[in-house]
């Protein structure tokens, strides 16, 4: 009897939040490196060739520290890397009580989620990164309301495992945000801002 095959379209929504997930622990574990290595003064520098969207520019560097409670942030564009398909990211490093914290947002689209070979959109894509949020801390991600068509947050009290992340959906708009050294209602408060910009 013929064994039956597997379809591989059923592994490609984990591998994408795999690849996210890596990604953004990635970004997360060398960003100090490539801050050091790259930053050449407090003003953001252009948007990586990657990148068409200025999401640094969507939102005023002061209303994104109001919205972190902080004194100031800095923004940088550093790219997501060839393998995640975002149409723009940034990300604003800072300092509270002598520690350094960043939010590193991903803005993804139709558009580049196709260019990246993805199928699933909108909402399909939104649920693949919020499932992939329950596997990487254990636990159901929290529902938001009032950020968009739909949005989820976890890992906050999380500690060592990875960086928090927020997640909204808004059209066929998605964007992530994966973040330390800041507690939920701030990440809330960003995501709020960064949300009305979305394409």
């Amino acid at each position: 009897m013929a064994r039956r095959r597997r379809r591989k379209s059923s592994l490609v929504p984990w591998i994408v939040v795999l690849v996210l997930v890596l990604g953004a622990v990635a970004l997360w574990r060398f960003l100090p490196e490539l801050k050091s290595r790259f930053s050449s003064g407090a003003t953001a520098p252009a948007p990586a060739a990657s990148d068409t969207l200025d999401v640094c520019g969507f939102v005023p560097s002061a209303a994104v520290a109001q919205a972190l409670g902080v004194d100031a942030v800095e923004a940088r564009h550093l790219g997501a890397g060839p393998e995640v398909p975002a149409e723009g990211t940034c990300t604003w490093n800072f300092r509270r009580d002598g520690k350094e914290g960043r939010a590193v947002a991903l803005v993804f689209t139709r558009a580049s989620l196709k260019r990246g070979g993805i199928d699933a959109l909108g909402h399909a894509y939104y649920q693949t990164i919020a499932t992939g949020l329950e596997y990487t801390y254990k636990e159901a991600p929290l529902t938001l309301h009032g950020l968009g068509d739909e949005a989820a947050a976890a890992g906050f009290a999380a500690s060592g495992v990875a960086p928090a992340q927020l997640v909204l959906r808004r059209g066929d708009s998605v964007l992530n945000l994966v973040l330390t050294g800041v507690d939920r209602e701030a990440a809330t408060q960003l995501a709020r801002a960064l949300a009305e910009h979305l394409p």
